[in-house]
C-alpha cells in the first residue's frame, strides 16, 4: 500500500509538471488543419498533453486504491489546476496577450475535484454511525488482526450469519482495540473498520457506585493512569456528568 501511495503521488506530481508545461506552451504550437476537418502538427510538444493525461490516469488508479474517493478527487483537482497554472503563467510572462478562455472551465473543474476529495475524506473517516446506516451501511462487532503495512484483516459476521474477512486500511492505533465493521449488504467486500466504544461507566443513584455494564472499574485490573484517562475520555464524550466524573475519580484514587 505504501508503494502504491508513493508511486501515485509521484505520478500526480509528474502530471502536474507535464500538464502545466503543456498549457504554458500550447499557444506556441502551430497546427496545420486540412479540408476534412483534421489537424496535425510536427511539434513534439503537442504530445505533452497525452503524457500528462497518462500520468494522471496512473495516479488516479493508484491513489483510488489507497484513498478511494478522496484519491480520485485529488487527482482531478491536481490535473485541472496544473493547466490553469500553466495558462496563467504564460499570461503573466507575456507569452500570450489574452488569457485562455478555458481557464474558467478548468478552475471550476478543479473546485469540483477538490470537493470530491474533501467529501471522500469525510465519508471515509468522519461520518457518525447513524449517518452510515442512513446511507445503507450495516454495523456489526468485528475483529482486526494480521496488521502489516498499514492494513489489517477485518473479520466479522453479518446480520445474516455469514462470516467475512476483508483486507482493509487500519492504523496501528486500532490494534487490540474494540472495533466495529461497517459494510454494505450488497457488497461486504467494501467493509471498513471503525473504533468500537469502550464500556460506558454508569452511576448507581442509590449506592453511589460507579461501574461498567458488567464489572466495576475498580475490578478492571487496569493501571491507575489508564483508568483516569478512560474516565476523562468518558467525561469529555458526555457519558459522565461533572459530579459523576469527580466521584468516579475519587473512588479510583482512594481504592
Amino acid at each position: 500500500m505504501k508503494i502504491r501511495l508513493v508511486i501515485g503521488v509521484l505520478a500526480a506530481a509528474g502530471a502536474w509538471f507535464v500538464l502545466r508545461h503543456w498549457a504554458y506552451v500550447s499557444d506556441d504550437i502551430e497546427w496545420n488543419c486540412y479540408g476534412n476537418g483534421e489537424c496535425g502538427t510536427n511539434d513534439a510538444r503537442a504530445m505533452l498533453v497525452v503524457a500528462g493525461v497518462a500520468l494522471a490516469v496512473v495516479a488516479l488508479v493508484l491513489l483510488a486504491t489507497v484513498l478511494r474517493v478522496a484519491g480520485i478527487g485529488l487527482v482531478l483537482a491536481v490535473a485541472a489546476l496544473a493547466m490553469v497554472a500553466g495558462w496563467e503563467a504564460a499570461f503573466a510572462d507575456h507569452q500570450v496577450e489574452v488569457l485562455s478562455d478555458q481557464v474558467g472551465f478548468w478552475r471550476t473543474f478543479a473546485i469540483v475535484g477538490g470537493l470530491i476529495a474533501v467529501l471522500g475524506l469525510v465519508i471515509e473517516w468522519r461520518l457518525p454511525g447513524p449517518t452510515w446506516r442512513l446511507l445503507g451501511w450495516e454495523r456489526v462487532p468485528a475483529e482486526l488482526d494480521d496488521f502489516r503495512d498499514g492494513t489489517a484483516t477485518l473479520a466479522f459476521t453479518d446480520h445474516d450469519g455469514r462470516k467475512h474477512a476483508v483486507r482493509v486500511r487500519a492504523p496501528e492505533q486500532l490494534r487490540g482495540q474494540p472495533v466495529r465493521a461497517y459494510y454494505l449488504v450488497r457488497d461486504p467486500s467494501r467493509a471498513r473498520p471503525a473504533p468500537g466504544k469502550q464500556p460506558v461507566l454508569t452511576t448507581n443513584s442509590k449506592t453511589g457506585t460507579v461501574g461498567t455494564g458488567s464489572t466495576a472499574s475498580a475490578d478492571s485490573g487496569d493501571s491507575l493512569s489508564t483508568e483516569l484517562t478512560r474516565l476523562a475520555a468518558l467525561h469529555a464524550e458526555g457519558h459522565l456528568t461533572d459530579a459523576e466524573f469527580e466521584q468516579a475519580k475519587r473512588r479510583v484514587l482512594d481504592r
